[in-house]
């Protein structure tokens, strides 16, 4: 079934006040039905049982070696399908399951994601973590790969979550830090930087949404290689007659006009096309 999205809306409910007093500096939560309309657990378990998901789309932490197995692709041993059985097993005895570009096999949250887009002109992924039973102290930062400067969003459906949102070591502003049980549905905003923990009694899901921004020397790297593409093209036929200086003068006014008619969505194309 579709999902009605409203993109970032729809994770903070007012965009323009979320950006203003959250974004990049405070920890937020939102009551969202999104996730739990998604049905993303009975979606996975269906790829599972079809044999449809393999290493590196799925992982288990702690790891189990007996969960994969080997199956024949167009008369090919491929190594790293989980046995669905296995996997069920492993799940039950304490190892989470993590799902890594979600959107590439869940049209629900391949759309979230391109509408996100609209709103942020960021590289954005999805991460799908099953959290086990009896989890206490869970780090889903470190189990999802959450990088320390990417923003995230935490999309949860257990009520009985209890999780700790906190920021590092050496900012002082332990007074902001966000801990408690949420309702079931609860969309978290996790600043870059900050740790989310969670204690879970029942098998529980969450879907770990991250935007990465691209860092100044990512941006000046990435706009050089761009210019330097089109020298040829703005000079062609007339820079093997220029002395040093006029070469100098040239770079002095053509790289800053370059950059001044940049624009983040480009530099970011760029990026993911690296």
């Amino acid at each position: 079934m579709s999902v009605d999205r409203t993109g970032l809306s729809q994770l903070v409910g007012d965009p323009g006040s979320f950006r203003e007093h959250h974004w990049g500096a405070l920890p937020f939560e939102y009551r969202s039905d999104l996730f739990q309309e998604m049905n993303l657990e009975e979606v996975i378990w269906d790829e599972i049982d079809c044999g449809f998901l393999a290493k590196p789309f799925v992982a288990l932490s702690p790891d189990v070696p007996d969960a994969w197995v080997t199956r024949i692709v167009q008369n090919t041993p491929c190594e790293g399908y989980l046995h669905p059985d296995h996997a069920r097993v492993a799940l039950k005895s304490g190892s989470a399951m993590i799902f890594p570009q979600s959107e590439l096999w869940s049209v629900d949250v391949a759309h979230l994601l391109d509408e996100i887009r609209e709103d942020f002109a960021f590289s954005v992924s999805a991460t799908f973590v099953a959290v086990p039973a009896g989890s206490k102290d869970f780090d889903l930062g470190h189990v999802s790969g959450i990088g320390a400067s990417e923003h995230v969003f935490a999309l949860t459906t257990d009520a009985s979550l209890r999780l700790s949102i906190t920021p590092p070591k050496h900012v002082q502003m332990r007074d902001e830090a966000l801990s408690g049980t949420g309702e079931s549905g609860t969309v978290y905003y996790v600043p870059p930087g900050w740790s989310l923990r969670m204690d879970q009694d029942a098998p529980s899901a969450v879907l770990v949404i991250r935007l990465s921004e691209p860092t100044p020397q990512q941006c000046a790297e990435i706009g050089l290689a761009m210019f330097l593409s089109q020298i040829d093209d703005d000079i062609a036929g007339s820079h093997h007659r220029m002395t040093a200086d006029e070469k100098l003068n040239w770079l002095r006014t053509s790289l800053p006009d370059f950059f001044s008619g940049l624009s983040t969505r480009e530099i970011l194309a760029h990026l993911a096309s690296s």
